[in-house]
């Protein structure tokens, strides 16, 4: 595929991985680009001390693009990110996770579904890779599993860890990410969903894949839970924390009857192994997150 001359710039916030960050971007190396491409590689370090800047200095040395190093002291992920979107200025940008691996067709993937279905933002599906002795428990519950959706469908929101951003689409030209996410999570979910309400057109393409190894110390009952819970907060917050109380009453009600089936539902589904356990109790976590919302007060898992 050719397209006419263009640069991605390619923004990833780093926080304390450098051996992580190593990986993904000697993944970038070996993008296989369509004719005409560019690239400018943006690292913004989360991390005061700057752990990944040798890291990065080691890369420039033979990377044939650009590759700009920054700190951003404050311990925000808003921050960090819109650090890189602030950055950028190419034809597109382009977010990825420093735990991550591209596909070498990743980025020529992103593209070409840009093109195809004329859309403002593309989506791609993070993979996980699993490190050998893994429980069986972990690969049968598929904790680590994300939804994948055929080539070309409409989504009304996303994640940072795989996506493609027009910077020349009028709803992206102002947006931020939100500082107030920055230490609990979900400020990507909270500005794609503000960018698609602003109308702009976010489609997935399933065959831009990227990789994640899942660590070891995930692979835990009480960390799936909380990641369950934390993301019961978010998504009260982002999409039931400014609807009136009239459509607010009904819907806390209903997690009140989803965490009482659920917390009733345990002893049984404990019995059919762990893995149906760990999905009861995420179930009731998540339920008690979306509920624990409406305090205003929320888990902050970010930066320690």
């Amino acid at each position: 595929m050719s397209v006419d001359s263009m640069r991605v710039d390619i923004c990833i916030a780093t926080f304390r991985r450098p051996a992580q960050l190593a990986v993904l971007l000697e993944s970038l190396l070996k993008q296989r680009l369509p004719e005409g491409v560019s690239l400018r590689i943006i690292v913004v370090d989360n991390d005061r001390l700057a752990s990944g800047m040798s890291t990065v200095e080691r890369f420039a040395g033979d990377c044939p693009w650009p590759a700009v190093y920054v700190v951003e002291p404050e311990a925000n992920i808003s921050r960090a990110r819109n650090r890189g979107l602030s950055m950028a200025d190419g034809t597109y940008a382009a977010f990825i996770d420093d735990d991550e691996e591209a596909d070498p067709e990743w980025l020529a993937e992103l593209l070409g579904a840009a093109r195809r279905y004329a859309a403002d933002v593309v989506f791609g599906p993070v993979i996980p890779v699993y490190p050998e002795g893994t429980p069986r428990w972990i690969i049968r519950g598929e904790f680590f599993d994300r939804p994948r959706f055929p080539s070309g469908t409409q989504r009304p929101h996303g994640g940072s860890g795989n996506v493609l951003l027009s910077l020349s689409a009028a709803p992206l030209s102002v947006s931020q990410f939100n500082e107030g996410f920055g230490r609990t999570g979900g400020e990507d979910t909270e500005f794609f969903w503000r960018t698609h309400q602003s109308g702009a057109h976010m489609v997935w393409c399933d065959s831009a894949r990227v990789y994640e190894k899942v660590e070891p110390e995930r692979m835990r009952v009480g960390w799936l839970v909380r990641r369950a819970f934390r993301g019961g907060q978010m998504y009260g917050r982002i999409f039931m924390g400014r609807t009136s109380l009239a459509r607010k009453a009904p819907w806390a009600l209903q997690r009140v009857a989803f965490l009482s089936v659920a917390m009733a539902a345990l002893p049984i589904a404990w019995l059919g192994g762990r893995a149906r356990g760990v999905r009861i109790l995420q179930k009731a976590a998540a339920n008690l997150g979306q509920l624990s919302s409406v305090s205003g007060r929320y888990y902050e898992g970010y930066g320690h």
